[in-house]
């Protein structure tokens, strides 16, 4: 049987293909010149845009966020059923002894642990009540210490690094041989300022625990109160390498560098480790670029600032900052650019931080076009 062809299409069939392809010029022209011109502006932002780092943090996060959300809305499933008649569906509520090993057997329990630890893998430190979840599903699952570990990672997410030891502490204790337990109590004491019991750990820290980023960030604090500053360096320098970018590893290093004397080669090496980091932090590329501009590299501080800016756009001090380091490189339209950009972002914000004298070399390129009222003069707000 032949299909029917109806209408303007049985028309359009009849159409010579000449008369066609020159009835369709003009869109295809259109077509062309539009992927053209993509192709353009992907080359020229797209590669630097990526190499300062803008597929980071805020991507991550809400990639991130959508699995928490989704991982939320099976655990809540579940505990609706562990509740039971009381639908009491407060997490720690639901961490009741006779609630414990009680879904073991469940299959779905793998599949919201799968994407909670996802979910917090790819933004680290920054969703709350993921981890407090996790600690849900294993005590349901029965596992007593990862229960307990992922309580105390959920203290430290908010803030509540007491809490948190208490918690490493009893997981640890509930399984001593277990390396990440160990680590998680002796990283918490050393940044309660319990650098002697955190080094105590270490010392005697399970199989597995001696090459990894907390046990030599350990090292490096306990050298670093001892004065060796080199050395301690140098096992700051171990942890990076394990884990590059580690926010608690890396502000140490530039501590002890700043200490030994070689805060310049610190910030540089520092800087390379941090290039290979999943997950950089802006604080540290916007201490890397402070450094590194105090030691006149402005082309490495120019590049540390902008990867700064990719994870943190916003940011009024990165604008300002941004803006000084391109006056220093001579490139004042840019950095006038840049300064305007932070003006008309936040007013209030940047006559704040623009009353820093750091920005003297800057302010009276920016007069002109912003004008020269009291808050723009050339001597800084509050100076004599």
């Amino acid at each position: 049987m032949n299909p029917v062809v109806h209408g303007s299409s049985a028309e359009a069939l009849k159409e010579p293909l000449g008369a066609a392809a020159k009835r369709m010029l003009p869109v295809w022209v259109l077509v062309i010149c539009t992927a053209v011109i993509s192709l353009i502006v992907i080359k020229s932002s797209g590669t630097r845009f990526l190499r300062a780092g803008f597929y980071e943090i805020e991507s991550t996060c809400e990639v991130a966020e959508i699995k928490y959300l989704s991982a939320m809305k099976e655990f809540r499933e579940i505990s609706e059923e562990i509740a039971g008649d009381s639908k009491d569906l407060v997490v720690s509520n639901l961490r009741e002894a006779d609630s414990f090993g009680k879904m073991s057997q469940d299959p779905r329990l793998a599949s919201v642990r799968a994407k909670l630890l996802e979910a917090v893998r790819l933004c680290p430190g920054q969703i709350k009540g993921a981890h407090e979840a996790l600690a849900a599903i294993e005590w349901w699952d029965g596992n007593e210490a990862e229960s307990h570990y992922r309580l105390g990672e959920e203290h430290l997410v908010q803030k509540e690094s007491e809490f948190a030891a208490t918690e490493f502490e009893i997981a640890y204790a509930t399984e001593p041989t277990n390396a990440a337990y160990a680590m998680a109590l002796a990283g918490t004491l050393a940044n309660l300022g319990r650098i002697d019991d955190a080094a105590g750990i270490v010392e005697n820290a399970p199989e597995g625990a001696a090459d990894t980023v907390i046990s030599w960030r350990v090292r490096g604090q306990l050298l670093r109160e001892q004065r060796k500053f080199d050395e301690s360096m140098a096992a700051l320098q171990r942890s990076l390498e394990i884990e590059p970018g580690n926010f608690e590893a890396a502000w140490r290093f530039l501590a002890s560098g700043h200490d030994a004397g070689r805060e310049y080669e610190a910030s540089l090496w520092l800087y390379e480790n941090m290039t290979r980091s999943e997950a950089p932090a802006a604080w540290i590329y916007h201490s890397l670029s402070l450094r590194l501009m105090k030691h006149e590299d402005f082309k490495v501080a120019l590049d540390s600032i902008e990867r700064a800016r990719a994870i943190a756009p916003n940011s009024i001090e990165l604008m300002l900052d941004n803006a000084l380091i391109l006056y220093k490189l001579e490139r004042g339209t840019e950095a006038l650019r840049l300064i305007e950009q932070a003006l008309s972002s936040n007013h209030s914000e940047f006559l704040r931080l623009f009353a820093d004298g750091k920005y003297d070399p800057v302010r009276n390129l920016a007069a002109p076009r912003l004008g020269s009222g009291p808050e723009l003069s050339p001597e800084p707000a509050g100076e004599t």
